[in-house]
Formats: structure tokens, C-alpha cells, sequence
């Protein structure tokens, strides 16, 4: 299949279960990436990386295509392994996204799509504008999974996917399931 017909399906599939994330530390606001993964009535979930969220001291949520903003309340945040959930308030129900229960097939050089925030410096100028969506951008996996920080409890995938800050917390997505949480830039090509 063509790769611009592939982001195209994950985009239309999933944008609306991405989220920004905007993190004011007292200081300025510093922008994420999150994603939506249950609701139950009003309660809705947010994952994304601890860092993103990191000495915040109000975190929104707001919502693909819309400027309105959620504050949001940490419900878990672990350091170790760069990962939060959150809860925000919302009466509207919200497409989600699902993990995938077994990555163990998941191999090198197979496609990948990070679904996340582009330009944060330019976001952040524009963070009273009414419309902001996600972009998707494909990849590959470069290495077969491997222990997070000699944790076998976690694991770790090299993707090729263009990122750059603003990025942290966005899922990897394989074949619509969520397989990993992207945390990091690093240069590699694969």
C-alpha cells in the first residue's frame, strides 16, 4: 500500500483520539503530546510522558481541532519509565485509542506511524488559535524490542519516525493499536 494513502487512514482514523498538552510550570507553557484511552461517563484518560507534564502547575487538555482547553488531574505519573495519566471532565463521548496485547510480532522493518504535536515553537505563539490537529508521520521499527533501563517489565522500540519536541507522548501506532509511547529524539536512520 502507498505510504501517503496509509497516513492518510491512521490520520482519519485516529487525530481525534490525540490530544495536546499544555503544561504551565510558572514560568511559560511547555506543549506535549497525549492520547485518549478510556471514558467512562465523564471521566475521560489521557497517557502521555511524565516529562510532559513534569513541575507543572496547571495542565490542559485540549482536544484535536478545538482551542478549547480541559484542566487536567494527574492521576498516576512514574518517572522511572516517563509515563502519566491524567483525567479530564467531559460529558462528550470520544473515539479511544487500544494497546496492542502482543507486539511479539511487531518486527524490524515493519511500518510504524508516530501520531503527535509538530512545531512546538511555532504552538507556542500560537496557543490562542482555534484549530490545532496532529499530524502523522510514518517510520519503521530499527531494532527488535528491547528492555527499558534493564527492566524486563518494559520495553523499549527504535522507530524511524520524524519526531522533534512536542512529540513526547504521542503513540506509536502499528495496524490501529497502540504498540509503544514515543519519549525521546534520537538520530537514527534505518
Amino acid at each position: 500500500m502507498d505510504v501517503l494513502k496509509e497516513v492518510k487512514e491512521v490520520y482519519e482514523k485516529h487525530h481525534k483520539s490525540i490530544v495536546l498538552i499544555l503544561n504551565d510550570d510558572g514560568v511559560g507553557t511547555t506543549l506535549g503530546t497525549g492520547f485518549l484511552i478510556h471514558q467512562k461517563l465523564s471521566r475521560l484518560l489521557v497517557m502521555t510522558c511524565q516529562h510532559v507534564i513534569a513541575q507543572g502547575q496547571k495542565i490542559c487538555v485540549r482536544l484535536a481541532g478545538s482551542s478549547s482547553e480541559y484542566v487536567a488531574k494527574i492521576l498516576h505519573e512514574h518517572e522511572e519509565t516517563d509515563l502519566a495519566i491524567l483525567e479530564i471532565d467531559m460529558d462528550v463521548e470520544q473515539p479511544l485509542l487500544e494497546f496492542r496485547e502482543d507486539s511479539s510480532d511487531v518486527g524490524v522493518g515493519q511500518r510504524v506511524f508516530l501520531a503527535a504535536y509538530y512545531h512546538p515553537d511555532m504552538m507556542a505563539s500560537l496557543t490562542n488559535v482555534v484549530c490545532l490537529n496532529p499530524t502523522v508521520m510514518p517510520g519503521k521499527i530499527c531494532s527488535s524490542l528491547s528492555e527499558f533501563e534493564g527492566n524486563p517489565q518494559f520495553t523499549e522500540i527504535a522507530h524511524s519516525c520524524r519526531s522533534q519536541g512536542g512529540c513526547s507522548g504521542g503513540p506509536l501506532i502499528y495496524d490501529s493499536n497502540v504498540i509503544g509511547v514515543h519519549y525521546q529524539c534520537q538520530t537514527q536512520i534505518c
